[in-house]
């Protein structure tokens, strides 16, 4: 999609519902930031030919289900979407994504990039689903989780319900703490336990080079990692 128009979107506000659509011919980049609650339904609609590419932000003391649909209805509808989130204190997130595919030559990329440390609990459900039109379809879903403490939680739940659908599907699942070497390399060089951790996550959530930044996320992860140094 060289030389294609760009659309840019904000949503910070804290709306029950949300429905983005990106139309043919255009990339639409979406950018949500939820500061109070995580309640909300995000219906994203993808039309033939277009791209969507859709960053969700959740900070600190948010809580609530988030469901995020992404409908690839369209022939070569393309999606790529993140969920970056960090969860502290006794902060609850159960979210739910479901990539369904109902045209051909469709794909779809959910990552989830999330912190979790105090006691809270982040539960995760990634569905793919697809219709016997999509041929020549690819859908890719990924979750990086970072747990900090013993009493926080993270939970997985990967679903393919792709029946005949001639999609092809990949999923993977990384769940744990930092390498000690990092984190004891850095206390070496002077650093406080808590500005270990902070330094590890910064670059945890910035090394993704194929995410679209919007602007005002350092300013986002620069909260994030304040709020982070607070709790451990």
């Amino acid at each position: 999609m060289n030389n294609t128009p760009i659309v840019y979107k904000n949503f910070l506000s804290d709306e029950s519902e949300l429905v983005i659509t990106a139309v043919q011919g255009i990339i639409t980049r979406a950018f949500i930031y939820r500061q109070s609650t995580a309640e909300a339904s995000i219906q994203c609609i993808v039309h033939e030919h277009a791209q969507l590419d859709l960053l969700v932000m959740c900070d600190f003391g948010v809580s609530g289900n988030l469901s995020i649909d992404y409908l690839l209805v369209g022939d070569k509808a393309r999606v790529t979407s993140y969920f970056i989130g960090a969860l502290g204190g006794h902060d609850t997130i159960s979210l739910t994504t479901n990539q369904r595919h109902e045209a051909q030559g469709t794909l779809s990329s959910v990552h989830i990039l999330a912190v979790v440390t105090d006691q809270a609990s982040l539960n995760l459900k990634g569905i793919i689903t697809g219709t016997a039109l999509a041929h020549k379809s690819n859908a890719d879903h990924q979750q990086r989780v970072i747990v900090l403490t013993s009493q926080a939680q993270c939970r997985a739940e990967p679903i393919i319900q792709t029946g005949s659908s001639p999609i092809m599907c990949t999923h993977g699942s990384a769940l744990g703490g930092f390498d000690d070497t990092a984190v004891n390399a850095l206390r070496m060089r002077g650093y406080s336990i808590s500005e270990a951790y902070a330094t590890l996550v910064q670059s945890f959530y910035t090394m993704q080079k194929e995410v679209w930044y919007p602007e005002g996320y350092d300013r986002c992860i620069a909260n994030y990692l304040k709020k982070l140094r607070e709790v451990l």
